[in-house]
Parts: structure tokens; C-alpha cells; sequence
């Protein structure tokens, strides 16, 4: 497997959209991307890694191009309560019937109104193909095994530049993302703790 990009960059948006809790938060991550490399890049993707402006030199490590969405109410019918962060991280680039298709690794984190501990809920495998000036989207199927092997990793790797008493969020600094093509599905993996998620490439 190749090692992840080494470029950071964080595009960050707390704006409050009216009843976007009413959709899962990925697809309005998928949107809020869409509309950034549209007005950015005129669609392309790659603009990710060649807007200098919002690279990060706060990293332990050289990290990853990232693309947030943050702030998104839980639910349409309670716009004041618990909010919810859509976290995308870039974790590979292949190229499908000649077009590129971009992978990224997107973890849900859940933060209570009343101010409690915030909570990742859930990672999946997204994949997006620009033809013919629109976006075309995957999502991998839920993976609650996976999640667990990450959030164990997180909390109880003695190897890890950094050790995590509880893992609250994503991705983590000093995450280790690892992406692959084999056969008919694309694969990210965890470095740390295995985990792994895949998606179909057709």
C-alpha cells in the first residue's frame, strides 16, 4: 500500500444550514464539497492541494489534505441541539475509465448542546468522480467493526507519537492512512490499528 498525501489542507465551514440535520451528514459534506471546488476550482478536486492559504503547519507530522464541514444540527426538528462535524480526509487518487476518482476517508463526530464530551459515530470510504463538469459520488457501507478497531487503536497504541485517552474525534494528528486499489475495490487502511474500509471502484 502507498503512503497517504503529505499536504494539509483544512477548509473549514460553520455555517447553520436550516434543516441539513434532515440528511445524513455526509451528503451534506458531499454538497458543501461540491460547491467549494466548483467555486474554487471550476470543479476540480485538485484544488484541494494547491490552496497554499489553507495549509496547516500545526501537525506533528506532515498530514494529510483535509476537507471539513462542521456545525451541522443532528436533527432537522431540533436546530439548537446537538451538533454534528463531518471530518474528510484525502486517503488516495485512481483512475477509473480515465478519470480520476478521489478517495477520502470521512468520520462523523457527534457534540452534545449540553456541553458534554463529543463522540465519533461513524467513518466511512467516500469516493467522488468529476465527468462532464458534475460530481459523482460513493459511499461505503457502514462498518461498526472497524470503527471500534480505530477508536481501540487510538486509546491503547504505545507505539503512537501521541497516546489518546479517549478518541473524540477525526482524523487524529498523528493518524496513518494507507489507500490501495485491488481488483474491483478500492481500500483504506488504518497504519495503527488495521482497520479498513473499501468501496467499490465500478
Amino acid at each position: 500500500m502507498n503512503a497517504m498525501p503529505r499536504i494539509l489542507v483544512a477548509a473549514v465551514s460553520t455555517l447553520l444550514l436550516t434543516g441539513c440535520g434532515s440528511t445524513h451528514p455526509i451528503r451534506e459534506w458531499q454538497q458543501h464539497l461540491t460547491k467549494y471546488t466548483m467555486k474554487q476550482g471550476n470543479g476540480d478536486i485538485n484544488v484541494l492541494r494547491e490552496s497554499a492559504e489553507m495549509r496547516s503547519t500545526q501537525a506533528l507530522r506532515p498530514a494529510q489534505i483535509r476537507f471539513d464541514h462542521n456545525d451541522m444540527p443532528s436533527s432537522a426538528l431540533a436546530p439548537f441541539g446537538d451538533r454534528v462535524d463531518a471530518h474528510g480526509v484525502l486517503v488516495g487518487q485512481h483512475v477509473q475509465n480515465r478519470h480520476p476518482v478521489f478517495y477520502f476517508l470521512v468520520g462523523i463526530v457527534k457534540r452534545p448542546s449540553s456541553g458534554g464530551s463529543a463522540e465519533l459515530k461513524d467513518i466511512r470510504l467516500v469516493s467522488c468522480a468529476v465527468r462532464d463538469g458534475k460530481h459523482h459520488w460513493k459511499v461505503s457501507e457502514p462498518n461498526p467493526a472497524a470503527l471500534r478497531r480505530y477508536q481501540s487503536s487510538s486509546t491503547a497504541d504505545d507505539g503512537r507519537a501521541q497516546r489518546h485517552a479517549t478518541q473524540r474525534t477525526f482524523p487524529l494528528l498523528d493518524d496513518d492512512f494507507q489507500f490501495e486499489v485491488s481488483g474491483s475495490f478500492a481500500f483504506a487502511r488504518d497504519a495503527h490499528s488495521a482497520a479498513t474500509w473499501q468501496i467499490s471502484v465500478n
